[in-house]
């Protein structure tokens, strides 16, 4: 019995000092969505930055075909 009181006390006391929020390392750091943020950053900004004026060079040849007669003209008409 004795020992059986000695399993309660440090149940008892273990439970009340323990906090899920510290029993497992902090799952994402200020690093952590640095990286993300630059990740974003380069694949959406590269992606859009290719594919944006080919857009607008598609729409010009649609609206204006006697204008811009292919896509690598239309491109070089843009810029």
């Amino acid at each position: 019995l004795a020992f059986m009181d000695d399993t309660k006390k440090v149940l008892a006391t273990s439970a009340a000092k323990w906090d899920a929020r510290y029993s497992h390392d902090i799952p994402h750091t200020n690093t952590y969505y640095m990286k993300c943020m630059l990740g974003g950053i380069l694949s959406c900004g590269l992606t859009h930055t290719a594919v944006t004026p080919l857009d607008v060079a598609k729409c010009n040849m649609q609206v204006d075909p006697a204008k811009y007669k292919g896509l690598v003209g239309s491109v070089k008409t843009i810029m």
